[in-house]
């Protein structure tokens, strides 16, 4: 398509289509930057339209005020000549927590709490800056390419506190939000406030570590009669490997009174505290790459051979050091692809490197199951642990990382009595370990909650009478 709108915009390719209206990826030869461009129309009535209208340039005025990174910017707002309203916003590159779902299953827990604590602080601002979400979704939020999240479509957001100049504009009766994500309040026709915003997020949070909604029917109006008289099932039963205080956050979001769940500052701090446990967890068996992945000079290089492999070795640290950067910062995809080049370089080095390709490999299958490729993640500690083994044996600390993340990975991809067995394998290599050690509290926590997941599981398979 090579025409300009206003003289301006040139439309790429469609992002999505909706009842709202439809999203384009753009061109502003103005600015010549790429952008996205939203073009909305009214469902309501005639008469309506100027009302819409309003509280259209209203709400993105709203949106445009909250300057956060976790918001995409807010370039433009009009009417074109033929009536449609138009929103010119940033372009974010990645892809929406539906589409994640939709190609990977659920999250690993610790990534999915990552997510949920990036979302918590972009409601926390806008709830500071008066101003609440109303229909907070998987597919109104984006991952990046980089792992970071964006809370799209503040379109039909509501002022908290609307001041005499800006009050509040609502259609009378307008019940908005969606059914597999809408607060008890909400689905009765209560206005939302910040902490409906919370109760959306404890169902995306619910739906990304379970793979389904917290309630399903065969109607919307039905599953709004769920979330208003009927309770979820326990997160902690559909993933036992999850740790208690986790479990505990989500079904506080999904409490039917709204004084009882916590605001997104508390979200934040819980979530962050929780984060903070799993990465410490994390770093206390973590296989670390080595310092060195080929080795240093003698003496200072005065033959060609010798000076190609000091600046070999060097590449070779400040690869690793990038990588290992990049993890730090949660740029996971970026790490993958850095221990892919790395590895690939090892195995070009005239020295045999077969520990320091086996240390990245494990670094690289942990970058998988961080981007929820748990199944990618799966087969890569399947092929790589035996080598760990025969390398290291099997209490080894460079090998107890990895068979705990297989361990995982396999619960994670609902492999449970296997999951269970490779656990309790594990435990019985560790008994000489000291009981407080961190990897007999993990495992010890990680096979009860897979013992009990397996015992309900075999309780729902018997006959009643």
């Amino acid at each position: 398509m090579n025409k300009k709108i206003l003289g301006r915009y040139e439309l790429i390719s469609m992002l999505g289509r909706g009842g709202m209206g439809e999203v384009w990826a753009a061109h502003d030869h103005f600015l010549d930057r790429n952008i996205a461009m939203k073009f909305l129309t009214s469902s309501g009535p005639e008469d309506t339209a100027p009302h819409f209208e309003e509280r259209f340039r209203r709400e993105a005025r709203y949106t445009a005020r909250l300057r956060h990174s976790g918001v995409p910017e807010i370039h433009d707002v009009g009417k074109l000549p033929d009536g449609r309203l138009y929103l010119v916003m940033e372009l974010v590159e990645g892809r929406t927590l539906t589409q994640i779902l939709t190609e990977h299953g659920i999250c690993p827990v610790d990534q999915a709490l990552s997510i949920a604590g990036q979302i918590a602080a972009v409601l926390a601002h806008a709830h500071r800056c008066g101003l609440v979400h109303r229909d907070l979704k998987p597919s109104n939020l984006m991952l990046t390419t980089h792992g970071k999240v964006k809370v799209l479509d503040f379109g039909i957001a509501a002022a908290l506190a609307p001041t005499a100049e800006e009050p509040r504009l609502t259609l009378s009766g307008a019940v908005f939000g969606t059914p597999g994500f809408i607060s008890p309040e909400q689905a009765v026709g209560k206005p939302a406030t910040d902490r409906s915003d919370l109760y959306a997020l404890g169902c995306v949070l619910y739906e990304i570590l379970t793979g389904r909604p917290p309630f399903t029917a065969e109607s919307p109006v039905a599953v709004a009669y769920l979330h208003v008289n009927e309770e979820p099932r326990s997160v902690a039963a559909l993933r036992p490997e999850m740790p208690g205080e986790s479990a505990d956050l989500v079904m506080r979001l999904l409490a039917k009174e709204p004084e009882s769940r916590p605001s997104a500052e508390a979200t934040v701090a819980a979530l962050k505290a929780l984060v903070s446990e799993a990465d410490a967890a994390a770093r206390r068996a973590t296989v670390q790459l080595p310092e060195q992945t080929a080795p240093e000079p003698r003496s200072p290089a005065t033959s060609p051979d010798e000076r190609k492999g000091a600046k070999q070795a060097e590449e070779l640290r400040e690869l690793t050091s990038r990588c290992d950067d990049a993890c730090r910062a949660e740029n996971y995809a970026e790490a993958y692809e850095g221990y892919r080049n790395l590895i690939d370089a090892l195995a070009r080095l005239p020295i045999p490197a077969e520990k320091a390709i086996l240390h990245c490999r494990a670094s690289l299958a942990l970058c998988l199951s961080k981007l929820g490729r748990e199944a990618e993640a799966q087969e890569e500690y399947q092929t790589l642990v035996p080598l760990l083994l025969e390398l290291y044996g099997p209490t080894h600390d460079l090998v107890l990382t990895p068979r705990f993340n297989l361990t995982v990975a396999m619960a994670q991809c609902g492999q449970f009595a296997e999951s269970r067995e490779s656990a309790a394998l594990l435990r019985a290599d560790l008994r000489t370990h000291r009981p407080g050690h961190p990897a007999i509290v993990l495992l010890d926590d990680l096979i009860s909650r897979l013992g009990r997941h397996l015992l309900a599981a075999l309780r729902s398979q018997q006959p009643t009478t």
